[in-house]
């Protein structure tokens, strides 16, 4: 697991510590808050700052963890970071609606460590694309600006990340979220076959990364390419289509978030990037083209 600073937000004092104890035994630097109002004014002061935000979402005094989310994600500053929602809540709508709310991970109170680091280890890992990202396109914004509709074609993950980063922000932050879901999604299980039993091993062992770079070096692989076309719309929106070279699959499984995988560490990436966008996914024969209408924001 690579480190970084995480802020970790709950208003009862033994938690805090246990947190901070356990995520410094793996040398990562923690900064505590205990309440909502505290870790906005945290974040905000140094919004490149933090890998993560591990969020109790109940606080009954003052802003609670829902209200804290819903903060972050109109930031468009704070909108790249990770929040991993930490609750005794668990009732399946419960934890529908933080994901649905925009958090990346939930986790059920209490919760041992390696769920906590494997949260963490995901949460870390979209942190590190971001900061990548970030260093190439900072000086690109004109030229994006000035697309109107065209086709770029990606293999790998690094790619797909670069590419939701600047198209999805031609539209809005979310936009950036939805993209990245979808592409990630044609690459793993679409072009290079990754099952959902396969994924869940390869993260339990850390190994998915390498096990990526393996499959697209396989010749079988090797000529295959995810396809992202964006259009703009004379209303002034867009229209994104992300097609892949796999077999398709049964997309509807996985549209709404099934309470068996609720707490899986990964199995919602369609179904947040279907919520995110109002419904507008639309998935197009077998299941390997995507497409998604984003109104004038």
């Amino acid at each position: 697991m690579s480190l970084c600073k995480i802020l970790a937000v709950d208003d009862n004092p033994t938690n805090l510590e246990i947190l901070q104890l356990q995520l410094q035994s793996e040398k990562h630097e923690v900064v505590l808050a205990n309440d909502g109002e505290v870790a906005l004014e945290i974040l905000r002061a140094d919004p490149a700052g933090f890998g993560c935000v591990l969020l109790d979402r109940r606080m009954p005094e003052g802003m609670d963890g829902m209200e804290v989310l819903q903060h972050i994600r109109e930031d468009r500053g704070l909108a790249h970071v990770s929040v991993i929602f930490q609750s005794a809540k668990v009732m399946p709508k419960d934890i529908v609606d933080g994901l649905s709310a925009g958090a990346r991970y939930y986790l059920k109170k209490p919760f041992g460590k390696e769920e906590l680091f494997a949260a963490v280890r995901s949460a870390i890992s979209e942190f590190d694309k971001y900061q990548s990202l970030y260093a190439r396109v900072k000086n690109e914004e004109s030229y994006w600006s000035m697309w109107q509709s065209g086709t770029l074609h990606l293999r790998t993950l690094d790619e797909g990340w670069f590419i939701a980063y600047r198209l999805g922000n031609l539209h809005s932050a979310s936009m950036v979220t939805i993209l990245t879901e979808i592409i990630r999604n044609a690459v793993e299980h679409g072009n290079l076959g990754i099952t959902y039993h396969e994924k869940s091993q390869f993260l339990a062992d850390d190994i998915l990364d390498q096990e990526i770079e393996r499959r697209l070096l396989l010749p079988e692989h090797s000529d295959k390419y995810v396809s992202v076309r964006m259009e703009k719309t004379t209303e002034g929106g867009f229209v994104f289509t992300v097609q892949d070279q796999g077999d398709g699959f049964d997309w509807r499984r996985y549209l709404t978030i099934d309470p068996l995988r609720l707490t899986d560490p990964h199995g919602k990436g369609v179904a947040l990037a279907n919520l995110m966008s109002g419904g507008r996914l639309s998935f197009i024969g077998n299941g390997n083209e995507v497409v998604i209408n984003a109104p004038c924001p």
